[in-house]
């Protein structure tokens, strides 16, 4: 059981870590067309943010993947989401019945990433992260046990 606990919370922080990855080097990838939607959306210093969501989605996504900061990156992710998740998923000012669906589903989507996040915040990256290498006297050991 002990082992199937460890792979089971690697594999959660795996699927985690590819939703913000995917998403940060999409922004990068097509950083004009990102840019245009935060504009329209009324970000203030839209550049800016692009960047600073892009190097959070990919940097904090790969502290997930190889268990580094693990609640950090969990906590950062999760800050992120709370903003954003009402920015751009707005489904209660859709006016729309399709696109109104359409966000709602991003923003329970949402929902559900950030009850994930909030798992790895309080259990850490278990046995198989560089959190339990580095600092094996952290509680994340005893999740296994």
């Amino acid at each position: 059981m002990k082992a199937l606990c460890s792979i089971s919370m690697f594999l959660a922080r795996l699927c985690l870590a590819a939703i913000f990855i995917i998403a940060g080097i999409g922004k990068i990838l097509d950083y004009d067309s990102t840019l245009a939607y935060m504009v329209s959306k009324g970000i203030p210093m839209a550049p800016f943010f692009l960047v600073l969501a892009a190097l959070l989605e990919v940097l904090a996504g790969i502290c997930l993947v190889i268990g580094y900061k693990t609640r950090l990156a969990a906590a950062l992710l999760m800050l992120f989401l709370i903003p954003t998740t009402g920015i751009f998923h707005n489904f209660w000012d859709v006016a729309e019945p399709a696109a109104r669906q359409l966000q709602m589903t991003m923003f329970l989507k949402n929902l559900g990433i950030f009850g994930g996040l909030w798992y790895v915040l309080c259990c850490g990256s278990g046995r198989y992260g560089c959190d339990a290498v580095c600092c094996s006297r952290t509680p994340d050991s005893k999740i296994d046990s």
